[in-house]
């Protein structure tokens, strides 16, 4: 998948003060907007209006799973240049405007208010990505999956069940003019048996949910916590930009960045741009 616009800009800006460009960068790479970076790059590269397309840019760092873009995304279908916000987005913004409001939060939202997760996981594997929220909390905070810890003794689990037509398979033979046999191989076949295809979930899921104080999403198990990794991802441009003061660590078995490490950077920096220091 491509990078962002941006990063690729800031990269080829990089490659150039390397060979000799007498420019510096007065601020790190998160402070930085796009337009700011082109102007940089048709200054000391050059060559933007050929290699760059004038097309709005789209995040892709996110995986299948989920489709979230804190830039302009392409208009929607049946709407005449009006930019999709996309969920992820949308939740985001309803949240900082009725964080003090649950009911009307869950409401905007469309998911239920409630203080009650769910007590067997995987119950929204197949209704639900990543960016589908399940519900809302008395405090404000939008779950996108509830934390389900192992339990102490065994119990029923979900089942997932998938129905499906087995065509089965026939066998194709090609011969020779003197009837001697060429080859032979297997393609689908005219069947059409209903099969099922039953897989049983885990006992246990890790819980996600984003608090109206907290600029990422938060994973949490176990009482440990950690940042959503693609979104602080998003928000340094790729996982090369981001600061190695930020720490990771295993929230379950989803790998995320540490909150401490990362707020005490994020806070660093603003200090940093308000006091006019660059590295």
């Amino acid at each position: 998948m491509a990078p962002p616009l941006k990063s690729i800009l800031y990269n080829e800006l990089k490659l150039a003060k390397e060979m000799g460009a007498p420019f510096d960068f007065d601020k790190p790479y998160v402070n930085y907007t796009e337009a700011e970076l082109r102007e940089l790059h048709r200054q000391w590269v050059g060559g933007i209006e050929e290699t760059v397309p004038e097309a709005p840019e789209v995040d892709l760092s996110r995986p299948l799973r989920a489709e979230p873009s804190p830039g302009p995304t392409h208009p929607a279908q049946g709407q005449s240049g009006a930019p999709a916000v996309d969920k992820w987005t949308r939740a985001k913004e309803l949240q900082a405007q009725f964080a003090h409001d649950p009911r009307r939060l869950a409401a905007e939202l469309g998911v239920e208010l409630s203080d009650r997760g769910a007590d067997r996981a995987g119950l929204n594997f197949n209704t639900h990505t990543l960016d589908d929220p399940v519900r809302v909390d008395s405090r404000g905070f939008i779950w996108y999956q509830d934390e389900v810890q192992k339990p102490a003794i065994p119990k029923p689990r979900a089942r997932r069940v998938v129905n499906y037509k087995d065509p089965g398979v026939k066998t194709v033979q090609k011969f020779y003019s003197d009837g001697r046999l060429d080859e032979a191989f297997e393609v689908a076949g005219d069947q059409a048996r209903d099969m099922q295809v039953k897989t049983t979930l885990p006992s246990w899921q890790v819980g996600i949910y984003k608090d109206p104080r907290l600029p990422f999403r938060v994973h949490i198990y176990n009482d440990v916590r950690g940042f959503e990794w693609f979104d602080v991802l998003r928000q340094y441009g790729g996982m090369d930009h981001v600061p190695s003061t930020i720490k990771q660590l295993y929230v379950g078995n989803d790998l995320c960045y540490d909150i401490t490490s990362t707020r005490e950077t994020m806070e660093r920096e603003l200090r940093d741009l308000q006091l006019g220091r660059s590295y």
